[in-house]
């Protein structure tokens, strides 16, 4: 997926740089080149003007003509530019760039109506990340469709689109619920959500694998493998499941989880090397270097020295994002309220939001940059990023400036995807290219439109607008600090603006999140950052208390907005709550259901208000739970002679099925009066027949923080 969008947001971008630069003017000012050794270099046809060096990827071509336009090898210099002075002036037709506009904002705007349009007209429950629905599953609470295989399939092309589309969304969020889904699935023996049965488990593993504790330690090692394929983060993964996710845990779930991120780092690493080996870079498939396995790699290198004093920073930059955390969460939590009452009953008005801000969104990426001045491109000849190195992949965009060795900050920031925004934010050595008020004016912008971007008609998710506003907040801090403190106490070289960037986007994560052990680890992960792991747990810790005193997470606050009953683990203020037992608040006399139960008793169980009932042996203890819905699968199946397989969960497809398929679709009371009614239309003997629950009820419970 990941490299999917990737393609398609270079595509957008190549695309509107041809548009606007189409029919270019140049006029060259400046041709000092100085030689340093022979290479050979390969151009199509004709003399190209001169540019600037950039990784020594282009230069100036002397009398390299052919006739037809014909390739041509060369052998000339490798040139450094010798003065920071212009190679040459371009003029760009207006014209130009209103068709650059069209083709940007329109771009978007046609790939966010087919990411909306999936979740609108086919599956609803693909929309947002899923990663509160995940949440709430694993702590107890069955949720209908949340974990369903046509979700797994809108959720995947609506990510892709919405992602590509350019919009301040992310995928790691839908990719985790991608994976607890691909866990759910393969606990089932069959599939039939698209119309067709198809059996890929053993008939004696399916026995197994289909009970709900077996079904729930499969989701939640999809969890974990989702983020270890988002992020590059196996044992963050492992770490993330553990602290925020899961309820339930034991030995053996974490070691099973960590074979299931183990695994799935490996195939992503080794999908990230045949991607990187199509570029031009000498990769080769299998090469496994840091570019394939880092996800947030600094676009460039320079060495920063680690000194005690960068936790002094740390702390401010925790304090400032904690408080920015808790204003995001608040924000999001009202446009989300606000569109849950205006937007949502209305279906057209679904598909036209996005739409909008799609419009809007793409109109201001592409208008503001050019209010902003340009500023040399950075390289490692002309001082700004020595002793750093450029990696080939960074993309300086410069499309509105004059000179084609210039760049402009704004426009670099605004018009990439967000990872390489976060990788332009993280590299060091590079003070002089993002200046701090551009930096800041692009992270209100950013700030903004994420959070009204968020819970949207379509499936993303929030962690790479969480990490590039965090890390834009703290470039923003590196920046003013990088220009003032040098006055006050002399050269400080710890006090680097990509580092601030870095402890930013940790602290900001821990302040919207409040994850903290799996956040430290995933951050050095993503950033391959090890060195910088006290001053990032510093702020991290510091992010959280801030954030903790004013609000809850995001995440357990969309929880507690969409009215799912879930726990929190905050203790309840009630001192002597521990002296009460269950007993004290169930029903008088308690419903039971034991193994094996006659039919009419079933029937009585039935007519009851409770969803849910415990199984007791003879000896009357518990040993089991058994829902309302498989005990009407049950008696349907003995009314109608249905044989039905062992291990049928609630929550799944094929026991829903079977109950439709045994009765008209309905409401839950419709569908108990006609239960009703034909057991009544049954002779004496058959409701005295006993039915055996031993293979349908489960004997692990749910549990709840």
């Amino acid at each position: 997926m990941k490299q999917s969008i990737e393609g398609i947001i270079l595509a957008r971008e190549d695309l509107v740089a041809d548009i606007v630069l189409h029919d270019t003017e140049l006029e060259i000012v400046d041709e000092s080149l100085v030689q340093t050794h022979q290479r050979s270099f390969s151009v199509l046809g004709g003399t190209p003007p001169t540019t600037p060096v950039v990784n020594d990827e282009s230069a100036f071509v002397p009398n390299c003509t052919t006739p037809d336009n014909q390739e041509c090898t060369c052998t000339l210099p490798e040139v450094t530019v010798t003065q920071p002075s212009l190679i040459y002036h371009r003029h760009v037709p207006s014209i130009n760039y209103v068709k650059g506009w069209a083709f940007w904002t329109g771009s978007s705007c046609i790939l966010v109506l087919i990411a909306s349009s999936l979740v609108v007209f086919i599956e609803p429950a693909a929309s947002s990340s899923g990663l509160p629905e995940v949440m709430a599953y694993l702590n107890g609470i069955q949720l209908n469709k949340a974990l369903g295989r046509r979700v797994v399939v809108c959720k995947y092309l609506s990510c892709l689109f919405a992602v590509a589309s350019g919009l301040p969304v992310g995928p790691e969020g839908p990719m985790i619920h991608l994976g607890a889904m691909v866990g759910a699935i393969l606990t089932q023996s069959k599939d039939s959500a698209f119309g067709f049965r198809k059996k890929f488990i053993s008939e004696g593993a399916n026995r197994k694998f289909r009970s709900t504790r077996e079904r729930r330690d499969f989701i939640a090692c999809g969890a974990a493998a989702g983020v270890s394929a988002a992020f590059g983060a196996p044992m963050g993964g492992l770490l993330f499941v553990m602290e925020e996710v899961a309820t339930y845990w034991d030995t053996s779930l974490t070691w099973l989880i960590f074979f299931g991120t183990m695994i799935a780092f490996f195939f992503s690493a080794l999908l990230m090397s045949l991607f990187h080996g199509w570029k031009p870079t000498g990769h080769t498939f299998g090469e496994l270097t840091q570019t394939a396995q880092v996800l947030f790699q600094p676009l460039v290198l320079a060495k920063v020295e680690v000194h005690i004093l960068i936790i002094l920073p740390a702390v401010i930059v925790g304090i400032v994002c904690g408080f920015l955390a808790v204003l995001f969460t608040k924000m999001n939590l009202k446009i989300a309220g606000w569109r849950r009452r205006v937007i949502t009953p209305k279906k057209h008005l679904r598909i036209i939001e996005p739409f909008i801000l799609a419009l809007v969104y793409g109109t201001v990426t592409f208008v503001i940059p050019m209010l902003a001045h340009c500023r040399k491109n950075p390289s490692p000849h002309d001082g700004h990023a020595t002793p750093g190195q450029i990696e080939a992949e960074g993309v300086f965009i410069g499309f509105h400036c004059d000179s084609h060795s210039d760049m402009s900050p704004l426009a670099t920031l605004t018009m990439n995807s967000g990872e390489t925004v976060i990788k332009h934010l993280f590299s060091n050595g590079t003070s002089d290219s993002f200046p701090g008020g551009t930096v800041f004016v692009y992270m209100v912008i950013y700030f903004c439109f994420s959070a009204y971007a968020a819970s949207n008609t379509y499936a993303s998710g929030l962690v790479i607008p969480i990490l590039v506003i965090g890390s834009a907040t703290g470039r923003t801090l590196g920046e003013i600090a990088h220009t003032v403190l040098p006055d006050v106490f002399g050269n400080l070289d710890f006090i680097d603006p990509g580092t601030f960037a870095l402890l930013g986007a940790a602290a900001f994560f821990a302040g919207v999140s409040r994850l903290t052990v799996s956040l430290a680890v995933i951050m050095v992960e993503l950033s391959n950052e090890l060195y910088w792991l006290p001053a990032m747990m510093c702020s991290i810790i510091i992010a959280k208390w801030v954030a903790d005193y004013y609000s809850h997470s995001l995440y357990h606050a969309i929880i507690k907005m969409n009215n799912m009953p879930f726990l929190d683990s905050q203790h309840v203020q009630a001192p002597h709550l521990q002296n009460h037992t269950a007993l004290e608040v169930s029903t008088h006399p308690v419903v039971v259901v034991h193994e094996e139960e006659r039919m009419d008793v079933l029937i009585n169980v039935i007519k009851t208000k409770h969803n849910g009932f415990p199984v007791v042996a003879q000896d009357g203890h518990l040993i089991g739970i058994i829902m309302r819905v498989q005990l009407e699968m049950l008696v349907l199946a003995q009314i109608q002679h249905i044989n039905l397989p062992s291990g049928l969960t609630p929550d799944t497809e094929m026991s829903r099925g079977l109950i439709e398929a045994a009765e008209p679709r309905g409401n839950a009371e419709e569908r108990l009066a006609s239960l009703l009614e034909k057991c009544s239309r049954l002779p004496d003997g058959e409701l005295k027949k006993y039915i055996s629950c031993r293979r349908y009820f489960s004997n692990s419970p749910f549990f709840c923080k």
